[in-house]
């Protein structure tokens, strides 16, 4: 006769890493922040993932519908895909997210990764921008990657990334190479140099450099750390969080920024920094910008403060802005958090602007993967309309994947 136990125990052994993971999230809203007319919203977001840990076999979704003003209704798949591993390669096929060497969007295609990271990586699809990510868009993009590392000596590591790519979008065919290289020192030298990073992107069928980052960071000891970079690009087009929307740069066309950052940490409670920038736009005035920060959390402590002073100046255009954020949870299911912003702003084009605001966000914890979430925000300008954000957030994490104790209680039975 069988033995039941051991067909038990073989059938937990081989079912105990599979399951679903994922989350579902409704929100209902009020604003007028993304519209110029006042909108109410009823969104939902969904995501499950499919895994089997022993396979690595993946199949995911995420999906939302959304219904406005006037019965307006919107669905969105953003991602189904299924994750297939062989050999030597994992094969990705649907609709997925994708990182590589220019940037972070959604390809409607496929990808062979292989499982050694410094073997050749190739994809093909239809890509698509993130919100406001950096990342390609529109047409249809054939690509091909690969990684490598190298050990220069004990406490030196080099990386290297090599990408190519070409996409087709309106009749028109363009190239494109990028490159990056990074050096990791884990115990610098006098020179202090921890860590260079340099990566550009260039368009081959016009000869022209799409963007370029080089960062250093300088590990100073006792006197904190200090990183410089230099960064051209293209802004991204839309800034959604509520501290973005004062310190992100809102220039559409290419420009490059030469910055210094340098932080230093006083004691276990604070920490401050200093930022001072650089700004050159390809359409419109060049600028300068002064940042001063002060982060402070107490220890023995669960909250938090951060501090920080802005001036910016483009020709004759100039702001100045103070923001702060708050963190705290008020005990063991509620966590409160509030931001708040001062900006004095003078433009030629539309005068002065003294704006003021504040954003609140209070998140209780309701069992096991289940929170809700209440957040408001108001903006009040002196030259232009006000702003406002009102809303709640319900919002359901599931995993059940077995834990190791579900499966010996599984097995005893």
């Amino acid at each position: 006769s069988p033995n039941y136990a051991e067909l038990n125990k073989s059938n937990i052994q081989e079912n105990r890493h599979k399951g679903y993971s994922g989350f579902s999230e409704i929100t209902l809203e009020t604003s007028n922040t993304r519209t110029y007319d006042n909108d109410v919203t009823l969104e939902q977001w969904n995501e499950i993932i499919y895994r089997d840990v022993n396979t690595q076999k993946e199949i995911g979704s995420q999906f939302s519908f959304k219904l406005g003003k006037a019965n307006h209704f919107d669905a969105e798949i953003y991602q189904l895909y299924l994750k297939q591993p062989f050999d030597l390669k994992t094969l990705t096929l649907g609709r997925f997210d994708q990182i590589d060497a220019r940037g972070y969007y959604t390809l409607d295609g496929f990808s062979l990764k292989p499982k050694d990271n410094q073997d050749w990586w190739f994809y093909a699809g239809k890509p698509k921008r993130i919100d406001a990510h950096e990342g390609v868009d529109g047409g249809w993009l054939l690509g091909a990657e690969k990684t490598y590392s190298r050990q220069r000596s004990k406490n030196k590591k080099q990386l290297f990334r090599l990408g190519i790519q070409q996409q087709w979008d309106d009749g028109t065919a363009a190239s494109y190479l990028n490159l990056s290289v990074s050096q990791l020192t884990s115990k610098p030298k006098k020179s202090g140099l921890s860590r260079l990073d340099l990566s550009g992107g260039l368009r081959l069928d016009e000869t022209l450099l799409e963007n370029f980052i080089a960062k250093a960071e300088f590990d100073l000891k006792e006197q904190g750390y200090l990183y410089l970079s230099y960064d051209h690009y293209r802004p991204p087009e839309k800034s959604i969080s509520f501290h973005d929307r004062f310190y992100q740069s809102y220039a559409l066309m290419q420009q490059s920024v030469l910055r210094a950052d340098w932080h230093k940490k006083l004691n276990e409670q604070m920490t401050i920094n200093t930022q001072v920038r650089q700004v050159w736009h390809k359409v419109g005035n060049n600028g300068q910008g002064l940042t001063m920060g002060l982060r402070y959390k107490p220890v023995k402590q669960d909250w938090q403060a951060e501090l920080r002073s802005d001036w910016v100046r483009l020709k004759e255009d100039q702001s100045v802005m103070f923001y702060s954020h708050f963190k705290q949870p008020l005990n063991s299911t509620l966590n409160l958090e509030v931001e708040g912003m001062l900006q004095q702003k003078e433009t030629s084009l539309t005068g002065k602007d003294n704006a003021q605001g504040m954003a609140i966000k209070l998140k209780r914890f309701l069992g096991k993967g289940l929170s809700l979430e209440s957040y408001a925000e108001y903006i009040n300008h002196s030259d232009r309309d006000n702003e406002y954000q009102l809303g709640i957030r319900l919002r359901r994490d599931f995993h059940t994947l077995p834990t190791l104790n579900d499966w010996i209680k599984q097995w005893e039975n």
